[in-house]
């Protein structure tokens, strides 16, 4: 013999005010204690999960759902129709409630690194139609689906100019400030050349003056396209 979880739900065909009160399923709870009962219940229906021991699943599934059915009259609980009625081994059970019931997620800055660029433009990208919706989100934290980014990212066609920022080591904020702050001023010193008039050479000449043993006197003039520096006058 081995021991089932065996599970039974019903629903509310009407869906309208009727209900399983609450000292109805305080009975049922009461009558399934010697099988480790538990029972739920409201407007849309109730159910009951209880333990037997039976041969097969087919056997647990009978014998659970004959106890649990005549528990509920016994309880006075709407005879609603059944529309689960289940049988599971404790060991599979167990397995099962084991296994996690969310996704692998990320977080926003984690989403950002798998998508090599800041949290600001991150924050851009949220208004692309095709970008993922987050899983989670509150105040100040978004939590994304791990495959949705990653298959965003494999269909995302970056525009051209927003190269792909990757971070080898040490702190990656500090990293990535430092990469942006490096583009900002290589960009700000090309437009500074750009702004800048060409310098003209100047023309060094120098000049004694006339009955004076003086040092020569120095002139700076600006050459002229074409023209030889450095005569002296």
């Amino acid at each position: 013999m081995t021991w089932y979880s065996v599970y039974l739900a019903t629903r509310n065909p009407d869906g309208g005010d009727a209900q399983a009160d609450l000292a109805g399923l305080d009975k049922l709870l009461d009558a399934m204690t010697n099988h480790a009962g538990v029972v739920s219940g409201g407007q849309a229906g109730w159910a009951a999960r209880i333990s037997v021991q039976a041969a097969s699943p087919r056997n647990a599934v009978a014998r659970g759902g004959d106890l649990i059915a005549a528990a509920a009259r016994s309880a006075d609980l709407p005879d609603w129709p059944v529309v689960r009625l289940e049988a599971v081994d404790h060991d599979e059970l167990d397995r099962e409630l084991a296994r996690p019931q969310l996704p692998d997620m990320v977080s926003g800055p984690e989403a950002a690194d798998m998508l090599g660029v800041t949290r600001q433009r991150l924050h851009q990208l949220r208004s692309n139609p095709r970008f993922p919706q987050p899983l989670i989100e509150r105040t100040g934290a978004l939590l994304y689906a791990r495959a949705t980014i990653e298959s965003f990212r494999a269909a995302w066609d970056r525009r051209p100019g927003r190269p792909h920022l990757t971070v080898v080591s040490g702190d990656q904020g500090s990293a990535r400030d430092t990469v942006g702050t490096a583009i900002r001023r290589t960009t700000d010193r090309d437009a500074a050349v750009q702004k800048s008039p060409a310098k003209r050479p100047v023309k060094v000449t120098a000049r004694k003056a006339a009955g004076k043993s003086s040092a020569p006197k120095v002139v700076a003039r600006p050459v002229k396209s074409g023209s030889r520096s450095g005569k002296v006058e």
